[in-house]
């Protein structure tokens, strides 16, 4: 199968690595895509994990008056106005991941200033 190093069809790894390649261009291409459509997205996302935000949007840290990227490490609590609501929150999400359900709820927000927002919340 081998002579002086290379299969018979002439391959050497080569033609492999540069398809290794031209795959990891197009995961970082599809990865750009998507990163443009949620960050320009015009409704306001997050991804908690254990409470905490671990990625928001451009448009949540608008809409509650945040700088780009400043809710990365938040609690979740920071912007519920209550731990009842918080708690609220956490045990429609808990139920709803563990029976694969979708949710909608509405509930106040609280900016960074401390103002209200009206939010429907969708999980």
């Amino acid at each position: 199968m081998f002579q002086n190093g290379k299969n018979r069809r002439g391959d050497d790894g080569t033609r492999r690595e540069n398809g290794r390649r031209e795959i990891d261009r197009e995961i970082e291409q599809v990865l750009l895509k998507q990163q443009a459509i949620l960050d320009n997205a015009v409704v306001g996302l997050a991804y908690l994990e254990d409470g905490v935000f671990a990625w928001a949007n451009g448009r949540l840290h608008s809409l509650l008056g945040y700088e780009r990227d400043e809710l990365f490490g938040f609690p979740a609590a920071t912007v519920f106005f209550s731990e009842e609501d918080r708690d609220d929150i956490s045990g429609i999400v808990g139920r709803s991941a563990a029976d694969h359900q979708v949710f909608t709820v509405e509930r106040w927000m609280r900016g960074k200033d401390g103002s209200a927002l009206w939010v429907h919340i969708a999980g």
